[in-house]
């Protein structure tokens, strides 16, 4: 499996909130207690050659069942499908996936038009019929079951609304089969999740997808992987994984992030995980992780809880 959520060319700087002495400052622009993340500003050309090369390595590196996701919005959607139909065929489309965020309250209020409240992933096989796919189902709400079904007998069964010659029973295991349009909240300012990663996706969202495609001991890999929800999701449920990205903040969270998962993991020892209690981090092009040792050091300290000591030559 593949999922990428690449620059939507929204036109805006996204600038991470950072912690200087154990306070926390934001604002609107790349400033002396920000680190901007990434530029989404583009030229129409320059922004679609940029993608067209990129899939074209990641069509060549997709297992013969594997399948791409490709998360988008209203920016680029129609021109990034067309180069999805180039790239892997217009036949092994499998489906346009609607992402609802929810209701955005705050946001609603101060839009004069049609509230945005959606995203779109397209979603492409290698080859259509031949890709790994396992069906999800929601769990049945009361109020479908008491809409469509009566209640039959002492077992607690429910049976189907005008089926008395052939009875057929609610399957209360499975639910209703997963749609296209998926109502899942944006990432709650007080959720465990939660990394101040400024597009940061739940972790609720790539589960389902990786759980769609995927087995365990399989491997996801993320391109654009920012605040590392598709490793961290992986990395849970026993996927292998491998994720990029060439933002330095991205690569700092998404370490901190998978260490903490690996570590409960240890401490949990769940007996048949197919995945890997361990990771690696590799620079390509002597591309540095770290902008300077002090920035080094702050993050291992804090990675491993060490607590700083004063007065002394020695750091904690």
């Amino acid at each position: 499996l593949i999922y990428i959520d690449p620059p939507f060319d929204s036109k805006a700087d996204y600038v991470r909130k950072v912690k200087i002495r154990g306070e926390k400052v934001e604002g609107a622009g790349q400033g002396l207690f920000e680190e901007k993340q990434y530029t989404d500003i583009w030229e129409k050309d320059e922004y679609l050659q940029f993608m067209f090369e990129r899939l074209l390595l990641m069509r060549e590196l997709l297992s013969e069942n594997g399948s791409i996701f490709m998360h988008l919005d209203w920016h680029k959607d129609a021109y990034l499908r067309i180069l999805m139909d180039e790239v892997f065929g217009e036949n092994n489309f499998r489906r346009e996936i609607i992402w609802h965020k929810g209701n955005l309250f705050g946001y609603a209020s101060s839009v004069d038009n049609f509230v945005h409240s959606h995203d779109v992933i397209l979603y492409y096989a290698k080859h259509s019929g031949k890709e790994t796919f396992n069906k999800q189902f929601e769990q049945y709400s009361q109020e479908y079951i008491e809409k469509r079904f009566v209640h039959e007998d002492e077992k607690g069964r429910y049976r189907l609304q005008g089926s008395d010659n052939q009875k057929q029973y609610l399957d209360s295991s499975k639910g209703i089969p997963m749609s296209d349009v998926w109502d899942i909240s944006i990432v709650n300012v007080m959720a465990k999740e939660k990394t101040d990663y400024p597009t940061q996706k739940p972790e609720e969202l790539l589960e389902m997808i990786i759980k769609s495609t995927t087995n365990e001991g399989d491997v996801v890999a993320d391109f654009f992987m920012g605040s590392g929800t598709t490793l961290s999701v992986a990395q849970k449920l026993g996927r292998k994984w491998i994720g990029c990205d060439i933002n330095l903040g991205g690569i700092q969270i998404t370490t901190k992030r998978l260490n903490q998962i690996v570590l409960d993991q240890q401490k949990e020892k769940t007996k048949g995980f197919k995945g890997s209690l361990g990771f690696k981090i590799l620079n390509v092009n002597d591309y540095d992780v770290f902008k300077n040792e002090i920035e080094a050091k702050e993050i291992v300290m804090e990675m491993y809880g060490v607590e700083p000591v004063k007065r002394t030559y020695f750091d904690g």
